[in-house]
Parts: structure tokens; C-alpha cells; sequence
């Protein structure tokens, strides 16, 4: 019978003792240390994520100028390709204006005489 109650009293002390060990202990000796490296780690996360947001909010804002740059392009290219046609049509205008002048101008030339 002894046994049986020695039984529930050992598992008591095992269980009982590291809490009191560690209640009693002050801290671990590097525990300061490993506390105010994991709060330095936790500042840099904090700046890091800051400057991620920055950083996220200047493409945004870049994305949205190369989508009005890519819209002006367009629209650049549009007006360039209707203005070569034009000035291709000039262009063939003034050469049969000239050819009309150079007839012309051959028609109503004098002739030279012969000696």
C-alpha cells in the first residue's frame, strides 16, 4: 500500500520541481542579450516593412505613368503614320507640279535656230 501512495507524490515532485526551479532562477544568462537582439531584429522588420510600403507605392505610381506613357505613344504613332501619308501625297504633288511646269516650260521655250 505504501507503494501505491509514493506513486502520486513521486509524479507530483517531477512535476512540481522545474516549475520551482524555474521560478526560483533568475533568468538565463544570455536571455538579456537574446532579448534585445530579437527586439533590434523586430525594429529592422518594422523599417524594412516600412520601406517596402514606399517602395510598393512608387511602381504603383510608376506603373500608372508608363501605362499613360504607352498610351501617348500610341497616339503619337497614330498622328506620325497620318502625317507621312499627307506628306507622301505633297510630296507626290509637288513632283507632277513640277513635271507640268517642266512641259510647260518646254512647250513655250523658243526654239533655237539653225545656222
Amino acid at each position: 500500500m505504501t507503494r501505491f501512495r509514493m506513486k502520486p507524490l513521486h509524479s507530483l515532485i517531477l512535476l512540481v520541481a522545474p516549475l520551482g526551479l524555474g521560478l526560483s532562477m533568475p533568468s538565463c544568462p544570455g536571455q538579456e542579450a537574446v532579448q534585445q537582439e530579437l527586439s533590434q531584429v523586430q525594429s529592422r522588420s518594422q523599417e524594412n516593412e516600412k520601406k517596402l510600403q514606399a517602395l510598393t507605392a512608387q511602381v504603383a505610381s510608376m506603373d500608372k505613368d508608363l501605362t499613360e506613357a504607352r498610351t501617348l505613344l500610341a497616339q503619337v504613332s497614330q498622328t506620325v503614320l497620318a502625317q507621312k501619308s499627307t506628306l507622301e501625297q505633297m510630296d507626290a504633288s509637288m513632283k507632277e507640279l513640277a513635271e507640268r511646269v517642266d512641259r510647260a516650260s518646254s512647250k513655250n521655250a523658243p526654239a533655237k535656230k539653225k545656222k
